[in-house]
């Protein structure tokens, strides 16, 4: 739970993420009310991280450092290896040339 938070707190810090991770391991009923009826507002954003904080045991001091430190992007690497990992959605033609396998529609007549 630490490092999912911290790693949270480093590289991501969006509303509904942060959200997700308070529902699953945060314990506060009335936070996660207020959470979810009064959603991404400044008060509950940094009533919500300040949560997460103390849910990872970060100091005050570690925490201040971690938000004063710009967002950490995803390596490139492992975005590549995530979009190579993908299987293609539309199936494709064998040949480049061979069109025979194509299935058109003709448009609907227009109004």
């Amino acid at each position: 739970m630490k490092n999912t938070i911290t790693n949270f707190l480093k590289t991501d810090r969006t509303f509904r993420n942060g959200s997700s991770l308070y529902m699953k391991y945060g314990k506060n009923l009335s936070l996660k009310n207020r959470v979810n009826i009064e959603g991404n507002t400044p008060f509950i954003r940094n009533l919500l991280f300040d949560q997460l904080r103390i849910l990872a045991g970060i100091s005050e001091k570690e925490y201040a450092l971690i938000i004063k430190t710009p967002i950490s992007p995803i390596p490139l690497v492992h975005v590549v290896r995530k979009l190579q990992s993908r299987k293609p959605v539309i199936k494709t033609v064998e040949k480049k040339d061979d069109v025979s396998k194509a299935v058109v529609k003709p448009l609907p007549p227009k109004k």
